[in-house]
């Protein structure tokens, strides 16, 4: 009868942990990469816009990026999808541009930073 080695010799078990460290990663860059916004787009999602390409979120502003507020949203800067709202109000905006006064989260915004203390 046949002796087994008892524990495995430490160049197996170090063979096959890294054979798990390299399909786990593997894995996880796999599935970063199917990550899929809700309009079936990959990647990062695309701001850009113009006078004959909407905004999918917000307004598109003279600068052809999208964006909210009077930035973006006023008769003088906007060029296309000027009817949208933010769904609420951190900068003060006012109501011709967000839905509501009050955030969910009571969540502020700034320019700068320095304010919101």
């Amino acid at each position: 009868m046949a002796k087994t080695r008892w524990p495995p010799r430490a160049s197996h078990g170090l063979g096959l942990f890294m054979l798990l460290v390299v399909v786990l990663l593997l894995a996880d860059t796999v599935s970063a990469k199917a990550l899929v916004a809700t309009d079936g787009q990959t990647g990062d999602p695309d701001y850009s816009c113009g006078p004959n390409k909407p905004c999918a979120i917000g307004c598109c502003g003279q600068n052809n990026v999208c964006g909210m507020g009077p930035d973006y949203c006023s008769a003088a800067n906007c060029i296309n999808s000027c009817d949208a709202k933010s769904e609420c109000d951190p900068a003060g905006w006012g109501p011709q541009y967000a839905a509501s006064e009050k955030c969910p989260l009571n969540v502020r915004s700034s320019l700068h930073s320095s304010e919101l203390q």
